[in-house]
């Protein structure tokens, strides 16, 4: 009997071109006979066969996926004398084994970058290479990148923080910011054509535009993967950038033009000689050196990126060799060789590429704005202006701040709810003192006792220059016409010197 106790394959919603046969044959003599077979991720039952020689085997139509296999943990249960003869092994292939250690340096990997996570701060985890840590996160983990993901949140609130700082006093973000800040701005679900009034992308396309239609094809990448509309003339100058690109070690500039041109070619209306891509592609597979590097390890996982946008892994290039030469680069603790060769690694690893930098994923709030605030419209009786404002840091690092009009006698607690409603951002917990509650985190932030940072509520009415700390519960506190009402993130007045 052959028993299951785990069993999945890499592409199991392809049933019909991806299945794992289980083979028996009675004595050495016969030829192999199919018992069953599998595919799917679902637990096969027990098997049982008369015969002394099992075997199972993979099968796959699918040519084009950066791996493929099967994962199985089983045992033979023998019911039968015992033979003869020993039985046959069933053994695992090379390229499965290979595929196991993918996966491990995949979830090394992805720990290193978490490991990146400052602890003991509330306002400054991830450090400046955020932007580039949410989007490899995201593309190691598509399905689970939600803000109901907590690391997900933060990044969504830290990123916000760290781009309104380099906005501040209506500044204008340079081609580099915006090119990196964009992709994770989408990742994280926060839209770069209205982050608070501007659009980042039409930003980046003008400064494109304004230097000469002059643009790293790295930053078309990211119009492409905006949704910006791709003309003739960027695939134009993608082509150009290909083609310019002769001197050595500029494979990676390459590679990234077929990324971007891959992206362009998919829009609808815009027209794309396939052979071109497939030039290009065979290009960069002239550049692979014998120990399946191209270049070095940054370079080599972005050509592995272009060739698979490109669907031309399977030809004249040793993929496996590839695949090695990136597992020798990591250590133990997961890091390779370099930022940038970890960044551009996990995607691989993840069988991804950039082209998958997207905002799909991310869900529509059960209540929208602006039913949430038919809602308010529709409320009856008499209605007061209030001001209610979110505030972080001591120096205010960040201020956000809206402007309603609620019904009369309404309290804090009322108006932290709809403000919710409006921003899934803005979510709220409390900790609850006799049966009522105190604020102790907003947008994921907490009261961090080592740092001495707690979250303060401030009421300062109309016309007022100073505000004033109120210690009542926010249910105890009932609104009057033109108060601003202020929770604010900062030290307490103890820290001070």
């Amino acid at each position: 009997m052959l028993n299951f106790t785990y069993f999945r394959i890499e592409q199991s919603a392809s049933c019909r071109l991806d299945s794992v046969e289980v083979l028996g044959k009675v004595s050495p003599e016969e030829d192999w006979k199919s018992m069953k077979k599998l595919c799917g991720d679902s637990l096969p039952p027990t098997i049982t066969f008369e015969g002394r020689q099992m075997r199972i085997k993979f099968r796959s139509d699918g040519h084009n996926n950066f791996f493929f296999g099967f994962y199985a943990d089983y045992s033979f249960n023998d019911i039968a004398p015992p033979p003869t003869t020993p039985p046959t092994i069933v053994t695992r292939s090379p390229r499965e084994v290979l595929n196991d250690e993918v996966s491990l340096a995949k979830k090394k990997l992805v720990d290193w970058f978490m490991g990146l996570r400052r602890k003991g701060t509330q306002t400054k985890k991830w450090g400046h290479q955020l932007p580039r840590i949410a989007v490899a996160l995201f593309l190691a983990d598509q399905e689970n990148f939600q803000l109901e993901n907590r690391t997900m949140y933060e990044m969504n609130t830290e990123l916000t923080i760290q781009l309104l700082s380099k906005l501040q006093g209506g500044g204008h973000l340079k081609r580099r910011d915006l090119s990196l800040y964009i992709p994770a701005l989408m990742v994280t679900c926060v839209d770069p054509r209205n982050f608070h009034g501007r659009d980042l992308v039409a930003e980046l396309r003008s400064d494109i535009e304004s230097n000469n239609g002059t643009g790293s094809p790295f930053e078309l990448l990211v119009l492409c993967n905006a949704g910006d509309a791709m003309s003739d003339r960027d695939v134009k100058r993608m082509s150009t950038i290909f083609d310019s690109q002769h001197r050595p070690f500029w494979a990676d500039n390459q590679a990234m033009a077929t990324l971007a041109l891959a992206c362009a070619s998919a829009q609808p209306g815009v027209t794309v000689d396939e052979r071109t891509l497939l030039d290009m592609a065979q290009e960069l597979k002239k550049r692979q050196f014998r120990n399946g590097t191209v270049d070095n390890i940054k370079t080599t996982a972005i050509v592995i990126q272009a060739l698979a946008a490109t669907e031309s892994l399977d030809r004249d290039f040793d993929f496996w060799a590839a695949i090695r030469a990136l597992l020798s680069a990591q250590r133990e603790d997961g890091f390779v060789g370099s930022f940038l060769d970890s960044y551009y690694v996990l995607p691989v690893l993840s069988r991804s590429t950039l082209l998958n930098v997207t905002a799909n994923h991310c869900k529509r709030p059960e209540t929208s704005e602006s039913e949430e605030l038919i809602e308010l419209q529709g409320s009856r009786g008499s209605r007061v202006s209030v001001t209610y404002s979110v505030v972080i840091g001591t120096d205010v690092d960040l201020k956000r701040t809206w402007t309603l009009k609620v019904p009369v006698n309404s309290s804090l607690y009322s108006i932290m709810e709809t403000v919710q409603k409006l921003d899934s951002r803005q979510q709220v917990e409390y900790n609850v003192i006799d049966g009522k509650p105190f604020v102790s985190s907003v947008m994921g932030i907490q009261d961090d006792v080592e740092t001495g940072f707690y979250w303060f509520t401030f009421l300062r009415k109309h016309n007022a220059e100073d505000s004033m700390l109120v210690e009542d519960s926010p249910v105890d506190m009932k609104i009057e016409a033109n108060q601003e009402l202020i929770l604010w993130y900062k030290s307490g007045q103890w820290n001070k010197a």
